[in-house]
């Protein structure tokens, strides 16, 4: 599975370098995978646990078990709640800084395929497209 994972993030880094969106969208796909599953297994967790001090009573030694074993209840539930809804989030951030990446370089790419071509008029990307008439694209073309 590591082996896997860090030929996923090659891609990923070969993709940016190389302007090829294509190649993030294996890891985008397993970043929204991972999303969905942190999210289920995160509900699943916080629902099935009826208690939670008794969970962390059992297990061994780790940094500040005291301190948490003195918190009532709910500033407990809050705690565990906060710290995975901040897990799901992190996860969340991640798979959107891929997608805009992704979008930016097929519109990089949309734009340079208009202007080495010369040719004027709509360019898909995904659902929506964007209008470029020839003065739009030779007010492009100063800001180079």
């Amino acid at each position: 599975m590591t082996a896997f994972s860090t030929f996923i993030i090659l891609m990923l880094i070969y993709g940016i370098l190389k302007n090829r969106p294509s190649y993030l969208m294996p890891y985008f796909s397993i970043k929204v995978f991972q999303v969905v599953m942190t999210s289920l297994s995160s509900l699943g967790f916080y629902t099935c646990l009826p208690n939670i001090r008794k969970w962390v009573q059992s297990h061994g030694y780790f940094p500040l078990k005291n301190s948490i074993l003195n918190l009532d209840n709910q500033t407990l539930e809050l705690l565990v709640f906060s710290i995975l809804l901040s897990q799901i989030l992190i996860k969340l951030y991640t798979c959107v800084i891929v997608w805009y990446c992704y979008r930016y370089m097929l519109t990089v790419q949309s734009i340079s395929s208009v202007n080495s071509t010369g040719r004027s008029g709509m360019i898909e990307i995904g659902a929506g497209g964007i209008n470029f008439d020839d003065n739009n694209l030779n007010s492009l073309n100063e800001f180079k």
